[in-house]
């Protein structure tokens, strides 16, 4: 199922550099991974998020301060070239908070500028950056909260209107070939295409623990399916629902269901559990880092609608204790997790888990 993936566990992952966060996973689990991946990221990098002060690029350090960083060792070129020539033309804003992307399959770059209103207005009306940008750097510009870009009319005029999509990291398929999804650059996304095969890999290996294949799944928390169209490519005779509330992945979402997962029946709102009650089999979910609360508290007063597996995406320690601890509460027993080095020079890891109900 997963063969052109080439899995290989890492033994220096488990043993050294994760030894204390994979003992608190393995705490909470019960047992050590099936597998723990750490994908080359030398270079591959195809999204990086960082700050902008006063004309510096850098992170926040573990004191809250601001260290600066001027040629990251795991961003791809084009991003370290972005970040180049923005410290040569300055952004005209004091702070901000910064994504960069890098499309390799349009050979687009974007940048999200996540600023306040006032800031965003700012930057209109000075121009002058805006226009040097859009035109000869030809970037994709973002900025703020509500999913709208920055362009250029046939006058000059700078505009502030609804982003437009872009293939900013393609999914993968059961085949391992490339699924161009559409997103928006201020969209959550993993930070490069080898994390995003190594988390698609761990999650189709997980399944093969599964004495029969699933005939029907659920998603909640689909993005803009990234997960969606990866395993519905794997599942391809089962029933699929997906959902998703984000509103500005909601669009994306819908677009991509047209093209790569047409079958899907989307739950555009807040996951109502009536509306997956035929998903008996199969539960695939990615919660946000506390988890889904509301999600499994509302399964504990439906037991009816509990499927018989639950596969599940964690990225954040919180989140896996509150909901393996749920899990465990209303039947279910761990079948096994991989874990996957999705946040390079954090102590965080992505933890793929399986459950089956007793």
């Amino acid at each position: 199922m997963i063969e052109a993936f080439h899995l290989r566990e890492n033994r220096a992952l488990i043993d050294a550099k994760w030894r204390e966060k994979r003992l608190l996973t393995s705490e909470i689990l019960g047992c050590d991974p099936i597998r723990a991946l750490q994908p080359d990221l030398t270079a591959g990098r195809l999204r990086l998020d960082l700050m902008w002060k006063e004309g510096l690029i850098g992170i926040r350090d573990e004191n809250d301060g601001f260290t600066e960083i001027r040629e990251p060792d795991s961003a791809h070129p084009r991003i370290r070239g972005m970040m180049n020539l923005l410290l040569q033309d300055p952004l005209p804003v004091a702070r901000a908070g910064l994504r960069f992307r890098y499309s390799m399959q349009e050979d687009l770059c974007g940048l999200w500028i996540d600023c306040s209103n006032e800031e965003i207005k700012q930057l209109k009306d000075e121009k002058a950056w805006l226009s040097r940008t859009l035109t000869k750097k030809r970037w994709v510009i973002e900025a703020g909260q509500k999913g709208k870009e920055f362009s250029l009319n046939e006058t000059g005029e700078v505009l502030f209107q609804e982003a437009r999509s872009h293939v900013w990291l393609a999914s993968f398929d059961a085949n391992n070939d490339e699924i161009p999804l559409r997103s928006k650059i201020h969209l959550f996304s993993q930070p490069g295409p080898e994390v995003n095969r190594a988390m698609i890999a761990c999650g189709f290996e997980l399944l093969d623990l599964l004495k029969t294949s699933p005939r029907s799944w659920a998603e909640f928390g689909a993005g803009y399916g990234n997960l969606t169209a990866a395993f519905a490519s794997l599942l391809s005779e089962a029933r699929i629902w997906t959902s998703e509330i984000h509103p500005l992945a909601v669009e994306c979402l819908a677009e991509n269901a047209k093209h790569f997962f047409a079958k899907a029946e989307l739950q555009l709102t807040a996951a109502k559990l009536d509306a997956v009650a035929s998903a008996s089999d199969l539960w695939i979910l990615d919660p946000p880092r506390p988890g889904f609360p509301e999600l499994f508290d509302g399964l504990a007063l439906r037991p009816d609608l509990k499927p018989h597996s639950v596969l599940i995406y964690h990225c954040h320690s919180k989140g896996l204790l509150g909901d393996s601890s749920r899990l465990k509460s209303l039947g279910y027993a761990l079948q096994g997790w991989s874990s996957v080095d999705a946040f390079p020079g954090t102590p965080y890891h992505e933890v793929i888990s399986l459950w089956n109900l007793s």
